[in-house]
């Protein structure tokens, strides 16, 4: 499959996350190059936190498994849930400012001591995070 035709895919199912659970601190596909044909969903939102690890990627799978084609769901073989006050998203997220518009390849790139050898960002707000926390403190 067209890794840009995937990265349209997934976005739909961000913007369909959004819709339903609110704000995505974390969205990305990794792999090893361009030309992978199953990529790792790493995906973080404050919704997600709450919940155990198996629930998280349950929420994440049924919102994709929604958003996509059937036939593009073998392109995603791995669903990674990170809490979105973790250090990676966080970095993340301050290196690359991701908008609900645009994308970002990654290329051999090393991020708090974790190698990405090839990831492409769908999605990466640090103010996902911070925005749950404050209002969080504000009940």
């Amino acid at each position: 499959m067209d890794s840009e035709a995937l990265v349209d895919q997934v976005k739909a199912a961000v913007d369909a996350f959004r819709q339903m659970h609110g704000p995505v601190a974390l969205a990305m596909l990794e792999g090893t190059s361009e030309t992978d044909k199953s990529w790792n969903l790493v995906f973080a939102a404050p919704a997600l936190d709450g919940l155990s690890a198996k629930e998280g990627v349950d929420e994440v799978i049924k919102v994709v498994r929604g958003a996509l084609p059937r036939g593009s769901w073998p392109a995603i073989s791995r669903v990674t849930v990170l809490r979105s006050t973790d250090a990676l998203v966080d970095a993340m997220s301050r290196i690359f400012r991701v908008s609900t518009q645009g994308w970002a390849r990654i290329i051999n790139c090393q991020v708090n001591s974790i190698e990405i050898p090839y990831a492409i960002l769908v999605a990466a707000d640090g103010r996902a995070a911070t925005s749950r926390h404050s209002r969080a403190a504000a009940r």
